[in-house]
């Protein structure tokens, strides 16, 4: 179910999978990158999500000048609300390689975070993790 549409992003929901999905697109400044991740956590909150299937591969750069915001700011309030684990799925560039690392060293041991390069491994990642999470919750 589609929630939110920009040029730069498209936020849709995954009853089957309980995750939120964004698809990001282009270059994003700072501060749309802010608004975005923002949507994501409303969007998350309204459907009681857990995972995000976060789709990078249309997306140009990454969010190195947001990282610190997002380290600080926005997974404090993911986590609070629930957030379990992250599937992303990235282009093979080198550039978004080494902001999503630069993400995932500031992440280590707070939430699982996978990076891939097609979606089908990543939703059976997050299939796999949800079931999981059925089961001990």
């Amino acid at each position: 179910m589609k929630c939110f549409e920009t040029p730069y992003l498209t936020v849709e929901y995954n009853s089957d999978l309980n995750a939120v999905l964004p698809a990001w697109r282009g270059y994003v400044q700072p501060s749309e990158a802010k608004t975005g991740f923002e949507k994501i956590l409303d969007i998350f909150c309204r459907f009681e999500a857990t995972f995000i299937l976060n789709d990078l591969r249309d997306h140009e750069g990454g969010f190195h000048a947001v990282s610190n915001w997002l380290h600080d700011t926005y997974m404090p309030a993911m986590i609070a609300a629930g957030y379990a684990a992250c599937a992303n799925i990235v282009p093979l560039e080198l550039l978004m390689h080494v902001s999503l690392n630069d993400f995932e060293d500031k992440q280590a041991g707070v939430v699982p975070l996978r990076v891939f390069t097609e979606m089908e491994p990543a939703q059976n990642w997050i299939q796999t993790l949800q079931h999981e999470w059925a089961t001990s919750h």
